[in-house]
């Protein structure tokens, strides 16, 4: 039963009523937005007679989300002693979707090494479709290589299958049972259940969120784990599956079960890379095809050489038109660090929704680690993509999934080539919000500049700082009566024509290119600060004259 609980306040709060379940019953409680904003949760309960005097509550065993059990705790005697009334709400049903959706995939695989032997586990991870939903079965049948694990694995205990330590830690894992069993000489059947003799009890809650159910243990011989294929994700391959979840007092299958196939490395002690950082560098805005085009860089604080990556990026499906790959609207190109690396390999790029693109690149199985790009602190050019407007004058609100992104980027190691190792982590929180068809009626605003004097032509750098100077976009004339962004100087060798009905030899201002903006491939050019190499004072090299520049924005 779902009960509202109204205080006498204006504040709403969540109330566990009298009576109405019993101590095997999953509950649901729903709560307001009110105090939604300090614990999103579901909840099962158990029954509490001490708790208050001559009432019984229930309290809460199991906490799904970002749930602060702590907080709450410390809340709760004060949130029970106040004045409340129930009212009952109708009935729900507690799948929020027409259709109920599992979706199921492997982790990547962590070893240790322990003489000629490698141990090694990998987790089964599973996430639903809408929240949340207590698991009652996952039942999978899978085919393993027999040249890595030989034949009847489960029988010889070369794989086996447990619960995930996390859950083994847990007062969940008493209620939860695995079988597993050789259906072939190179299948099995595994079977994760909840134990009916133990009663309901607690459960285990699965939400949108991927997380780890059971994970396969084996123990190979050293030779073999080091001949691994470079396909390491065809170790395993899922051939059937079903599944169940508790709903409203009755188990209920699940109407579409999807494995989806995630890349998989090797996680090590010691290993991980110092992680791997993506950013969005160099947007420009192009009018004449109404479309922004960003490069797409990849930096790690110590040199590793890249071997494969999944990166989810989230774009504004009202301002850029939306299924920009299916509808044949988006523009990719490697970049030129990484030209020969990407341009004949695995990259793919797919729709996920309206608004967010799944770009997925892998090295060839036939490259020497020689022919390999190598990632640093200073940043790879890695690609660019363009993504064609629908309205320009709204932000772009460009971002990374970047909790969907970890575990998905991958390098290599000299000693362990080609096994793919997993980077330890994942930064990516870069975010890009500037509009690209903004008011230009907003004055330019400088606030300060550095140096004070400078020497033209030397390849020293103007830092400017601001606001309003816009997204960069390449004019076809960036000349002083041209078009598109620039910060124009002035010539030295200027002089006025002494015949007004001819041009001046020379032009007043000289603007600077493109490539006067690039810095290791980034182009320093937002919508708070700008740095340009100051060009020479003419086109020839010319003379030095006075110091003094114009910004000019896209027109």
């Amino acid at each position: 039963m779902i009960y509202d609980g109204i205080t006498t306040t204006s504040e709403r709060i969540p109330i566990i009523t009298k009576g109405g379940g019993n101590e095997f019953e999953f509950v649901r409680v729903s709560h307001s937005d009110y105090f939604h904003r300090g614990y999103k949760y579901i909840i099962a309960l158990k029954p509490c007679t001490e708790c208050i005097d001559d009432m019984t509550v229930y309290q809460p065993i199991t906490y799904v989300g970002d749930f602060q059990g702590e907080a709450f705790s410390k809340q709760r005697s004060e949130l029970l002693k106040r004045s409340r009334t129930g009212s009952m709400r109708a009935y729900k049903d507690c799948r929020e979707n027409e259709n109920s959706i599992l979706y199921i995939s492997l982790g990547n695989i962590n070893v240790d090494f322990e003489g000629n032997l490698v141990n090694g586990s990998m987790d089964v991870k599973v996430k639903t479709n809408d929240n949340s939903k207590p698991l009652i079965s996952l039942s999978m049948e899978m085919k393993y290589d027999n040249e890595v694990f030989g034949e009847n694995a489960i029988a010889n205990q070369v794989i086996l299958p447990t619960l995930n330590e996390s859950i083994q830690s847990s007062s969940i894992a008493q209620y939860y049972s695995i079988e597993s069993q050789d259906i072939q000489l190179d299948q099995a059947q595994v079977k994760l259940e909840k134990d009916a003799s133990q009663g309901l009890g607690e459960f285990l809650i699965i939400n949108t969120v991927l997380q780890p159910t059971m994970q396969l243990h084996f123990s190979i011989p050293l030779e073999v784990f080091l001949n691994f294929s470079t396909q390491i994700d065809d170790l395993i391959d899922i051939i059937s599956l079903d599944a169940s979840f508790f709903c409203d007092g009755r188990v209920i299958s699940f109407d579409e079960i999807v494995f989806e196939d995630y890349p998989i490395g090797i996680n090590y002690e010691g290993s991980g890379g110092g992680g791997i950082t993506y950013s969005f560098e160099n947007l420009a805005y192009n009018s004449s095809t109404n479309a922004l085009s960003i490069d797409l860089f990849a930096s790690s604080p110590q040199p590793t050489i890249l071997d494969a990556g999944r990166l989810l990026i989230n774009y504004n499906s009202n301002t850029f038109l939306p299924f920009q790959q299916s509808n044949d609207l988006l523009d990719y190109a490697a970049g030129a660090d990484f030209f020969s690396y990407l341009n004949p390999f695995s990259n793919d790029i797919t729709d996920v929704d309206a608004g967010t693109l799944q770009f997925d690149f892998e090295s060839p199985s036939n490259a020497s680690i020689d022919d390999l790009v190598t990632i640093t602190s200073e940043g790879t050019y890695l690609f660019t993509f363009t993504l064609t407007f629908n309205d320009c004058d709204q932000s772009p609100d460009l971002s990374f999934n970047e909790t969907e992104m970890q575990d998905l980027s991958f390098y290599f190691e000299e000693q362990t080539f080609p096994i793919p190792i997993v980077y330890e982590t994942v930064i990516a929180n870069d975010s890009e919000n500037t509009i690209a068809c903004g008011d230009c009626s907003e004055p330019i605003i400088i606030t300060e500049w550095d140096p004070t004097q400078i020497v033209a032509g030397d390849n020293q750098i103007l830092t400017i700082k601001g606001n309003n100077f816009g997204l960069f976009e390449r004019g076809a004339n960036p000349g002083m009566d041209g078009d598109g962004s620039s910060v124009l100087f002035y010539n030295g060798d200027f002089s006025p024509s002494s015949n007004p009905n001819e041009p001046p030899t020379q032009p007043e201002y000289i603007a600077a290119g493109k490539a006067d903006f690039e810095f290791n491939n980034v182009l320093k050019w937002t919508d708070t600060e700008i740095k340009v190499k100051v060009p020479s004072s003419n086109y020839d090299g010319g003379s030095k004259g006075p110091y003094r520049w114009i910004i000019r924005r896209r027109i």
